[in-house]
């Protein structure tokens, strides 16, 4: 029966194993980054908790205050009465509604907002998805020069023994070696850096082995087909106008009414003569102070800087989408002929390689050709960093989805 029991427990186990081991790995495709995000990262997580935060103010501030239950016993020459009564205090009752309005305005302010920030942190992650893959092809291209310096080296030491190259000469691949190893590891740290941040922001669990499954290559946007970008469509815009106009009814719901904040109060009294009745009363507001503003003139104070600050962003706005449209149609122009002659051309290790072998090639020249592809491998990684970086950040600016990869074909 025990061995029954163990075998039982093998068997289920090497069932359950696979699917665990399956569970700890994620192939995250570019095109599910913002569904990713929004499902799991924390900072998705915020920005609906800054909504709801508007939420809960709008309910404290229209919620009825509670009535108050008093009791009162009085004694006079012989005399005693007792009373009990119930007060219900009305805030501007004629100016309810406007504030109610007013908040309802603020509250589809703050879910505007909300789907601003939303678009903007998706453009985010996927300009981080991005990048890291970019870095990471970046690091195989070094990977591919430091293999080639390798048998450079090895070339050289066997001139060097039969006395064709220079003790400099071996020096000089030597150095060349150490500088592609050094650069090779200052970015493989810095994408590693990058990408624990970057999965933090996503919301990738610890010990979660993530693969960026779609590869990240040169691919112009086509912005003929965006048309006319009027940025006063964005969530942001129109959140700012409905918070002005918003602040507006507000700054009206909180000026003097002709009938003021009132209490109303009403209960039983009773007499040591066994003599009841009962006792009522009402108590209004007299509005001798305060018709300066208040409250009042410093909602409208706030609405006319929300307007201010509408019409800048939107000035703003419309300053970046046309700069980035403009540097987006240089860059690709550059980019495009980069990419066909050092990303899509034949590698050229091997040619460079044999040529130094049959000696047409000297280890000098040999060596300045990696260096230089090297310095041109990292301008134009870089160049490619900085065109993503504007197109997300036009994604962030319009709301639309611009960038778009192949996946690897299965």
């Amino acid at each position: 029966m025990r061995h029954r029991f163990h075998l039982l427990f093998a068997l289920v186990a090497i069932a359950v194993a696979p699917t665990a081991a399956r569970a700890e790995r994620i192939d995250l495709r570019f095109e599910d980054v913002a569904a990713y995000a929004a499902s799991s990262s924390p900072l998705s997580r915020i920005i609906d908790r800054q909504s709801e935060m508007v939420t809960a103010e709008r309910d404290a501030a229209l919620s009825w205050s509670n009535p108050g239950l008093a009791y009162g016993r009085e004694g006079a020459d012989g005399d005693r009465e007792w009373t009990l009564t119930l007060a219900k205090r009305l805030e501007k009752p004629l100016g309810r509604s406007r504030l109610s309005k007013g908040w309802d305005g603020r509250l589809r302010a703050a879910d505007l907002r909300a789907e601003s920030r939303r678009t903007e942190l998706a453009a985010e992650l996927r300009l981080g998805y991005v990048r890291i893959g970019l870095m990471r092809r970046h690091e195989e291209r070094l990977e591919d020069l430091a293999a080639i310096v390798d048998l450079v080296a090895g070339v050289a030491r066997d001139r060097g023994a039969q006395g064709e190259l220079s003790a400099l000469s071996a020096q000089l691949v030597e150095l060349t070696a150490l500088s592609l190893e050094s650069e090779l590891r200052h970015r493989h740290h810095h994408r590693k850096l990058l990408a624990a941040d970057w999965r933090a922001e996503l919301g990738v669990p610890d010990g979660v082995d993530l693969d960026l499954a779609t590869p990240i290559a040169f691919t112009p946007i086509d912005l003929d087909a965006l048309g006319a970008l009027d940025p006063s469509d964005r969530p942001a815009a129109r959140a700012d106008a409905e918070l002005a106009a918003a602040l507006g009814t507000q700054a009206a719901a909180a000026r003097p009414d002709l009938l003021p904040s009132l209490e109303i109060f009403g209960g039983f009294k009773r007499f040591d003569s066994d003599a009841g009745g009962y006792v009522a009363g009402l108590a209004i507001d007299l509005p001798l102070f305060g018709r300066r503003g208040g409250e009042s003139g410093r909602l409208a104070a706030e609405r006319r800087i929300v307007e201010q600050r509408r019409r800048l962003e939107l000035d703003r706005a419309r300053g970046e989408i046309d700069a980035m449209i403009h540097i987006l149609e240089e860059d690709a122009a550059i980019l495009h002929d980069f990419t066909a002659s050092l990303i899509d051309a034949p590698p050229r290790g091997d040619t460079l390689l044999l040529a130094f072998r049959e000696g047409a090639l000297s280890l000098d020249e040999l060596l300045g050709a990696i260096q230089i592809e090297t310095g041109a491998l990292a301008t134009y990684f870089e160049s490619l960093a900085d065109y993503y970086d504007h197109v997300f950040r036009l994604e962030a600016l319009t709301g639309l989805t611009l960038a778009r990869f192949a996946d690897e074909e299965s």
